[in-house]
């Protein structure tokens, strides 16, 4: 599997995963022109809790835990985002915002790919 298509599948993981666990998806890869993307916006009801989800997908943990990956240059970029998206949903009710994780990281055994919500990640 290419990294784009590895990317691809743990993002789909991710959607089912936050769909099993009782979230909205609300957008996929939203853009905001050429300054990037956010992989997942969630809605929490039970909570009435926004989400900004980041997914890291990985062939193992060989160079590091994906996580690892989310630099504080990375998160400052998933803020202006966000901000940027709630200034286009100015009538969207919420409680408060959440900045997650969701790592996928498979598995050279064969065994399914281990997943990771790290909620209020940053």
């Amino acid at each position: 599997m290419k990294s784009r298509q590895l990317g691809q599948h743990g993002e789909s993981l991710a959607r089912v995963f936050l769909e099993q666990a009782g979230f909205e998806i609300l957008q996929c890869n939203w853009r905001y022109g050429q300054f990037g993307e956010i992989d997942i916006i969630a809605y929490s009801p039970k909570t009435l809790t926004l989400k900004f989800v980041e997914v890291k997908t990985r062939r193992n943990t060989k160079y590091g835990e994906a996580h690892e990956a989310i630099t504080p240059v990375k998160q400052e970029k998933i803020r202006i985002l966000a901000e940027a998206y709630l200034a286009t949903q100015p009538d969207f009710q919420y409680n408060q915002v959440s900045f997650d994780v969701i790592t996928v990281v498979h598995q050279n055994n064969g065994q399914p790919p281990v997943i990771t919500f790290y909620e209020s990640a940053f």
